[in-house]
């Protein structure tokens, strides 16, 4: 059996299972793991600014990190977004089945100044199902967010260049409170929401 890598890797994930899945994995590839699972609400832990190492690799999380903070990792600072590039920032859920996108997905990408922004380093695509709920597409993305991790971080292992993906971000970045106001908005016909529209 392989020795594990002697990276000194910064994992920050949500609170959920996947992100539980992650860690472990991420913690049987590499020496030495710091987690921190973050929650919109809660305390942001200290150790994120005072951490030095080799990788951060942020899974399905909301906590932005400045960019002096990215800086402490030496080799690279890695997002998976449990989303399209089409969809930035929060809600691409909702706003995927309410357009009658044909597809969704996940996307790993370098982390910059900027929300959901840096250069793209993989997706993993999949079809919407007719009868598709958010629940449901939660779900189905968390699943292809952490095979694609799979699959990055034993690039990361084994020195492997990571891919550039020749797909761009739009430009839209949907935030939280947008998506608090569409959540709660009247429910008329389906408002198709694009990404160069304002909600």
């Amino acid at each position: 059996m392989n020795e594990k890598k002697s990276y000194d890797v910064l994992f920050i994930g949500d609170c959920s299972f996947w992100s539980e899945a992650a860690c472990e994995f991420i913690s049987s590839l590499f020496s030495q793991v710091t987690h921190v699972f973050w929650e919109r609400g809660m305390e942001k832990n200290p150790i994120v600014s005072t951490w030095r190492g080799d990788w951060i690799i942020s899974f399905k999380s909301d906590l932005i990190l400045p960019e002096y903070i990215l800086n402490h990792a030496g080799k690279g600072a890695i997002n998976f977004h449990p989303s399209s590039p089409k969809y930035r920032g929060l809600g691409g859920y909702h706003y995927a089945i309410d357009n009658h996108d044909a597809s969704f997905g996940a996307t790993c990408h370098h982390m910059d100044e900027y929300i959901d922004h840096g250069q793209i380093i993989q997706t993993s695509e999949f079809r919407l199902s007719p009868t598709e709920t958010p629940e449901m597409l939660r779900y189905r993305t968390a699943v292809h967010s952490l095979t694609l991790l799979y699959d990055v971080c034993i690039k990361i292992y084994h020195d492997e260049p990571l891919p550039r993906s020749s797909v761009c971000w739009s430009d839209r970045l949907f935030s939280h409170q947008e998506l608090e106001r569409y959540l709660t908005r009247p429910r008329k016909p389906i408002e198709h929401v694009k990404a160069g529209e304002k909600i």
